[in-house]
């Protein structure tokens, strides 16, 4: 659900990538450490709200 969530971000359908960053930031839906570096990738296609989510998200959880 979150990778193709947050690779979908620059998509249409992609309001759900935000959803999924802030329940990974709250930590309402935990995962094991290498799927959320796979996850958190910094990624050039990210709209700014998502990609500034992904980088508060990657600080907090993966230091």
């Amino acid at each position: 659900m979150g990778l193709k969530s947050l690779e979908a971000a620059d998509k249409p359908r992609g309001e759900a990538a935000c959803e999924v960053l802030i329940a990974i930031g709250s930590q309402r839906l935990r995962l094991p450490r290498k799927e959320l570096e796979e996850i958190l990738i910094q990624r050039d296609s990210h709209p700014p709200l998502v990609a500034e989510l992904a980088a508060a998200c990657r600080e907090l959880l993966l230091g």
